[in-house]
């Protein structure tokens, strides 16, 4: 999961004490990947590559996409409109 997008929701409509508060359980439940440049440098790929076919996708979706890719992990969506035909596995 990555932490941004879940917690910005929690953000934006409990405020940020709730959404620190969120951050903790996070951390109980799961590992976190925190970017790193081998993830950024991926992100760069990827936006790049999408501005340069006129498909750019929000920056949040880079970072998942390439935490995804980096990580070697499955990412689980519904958006498959940003995410499909990125490399990465999705699964429903």
């Amino acid at each position: 999961m990555v932490a941004y997008e879940y917690l910005f929701g929690h953000y934006l409509a409990r405020g940020p004490d709730a959404a620190m508060d969120r951050k903790k359980l996070l951390h109980e439940i799961g590992v976190i990947v925190e970017p790193d440049q081998d993830i950024m440098i991926r992100a760069l790929e990827l936006d790049a590559g999408l501005r340069g076919k006129g498909r750019p996708i929000p920056f949040s979706d880079i970072l998942v996409a390439a935490t995804t890719s980096v990580s070697g992990s499955d990412l689980a969506t519904m958006d498959r409109k940003h995410f499909g035909g990125l490399g990465i596995r999705l699964i429903p």
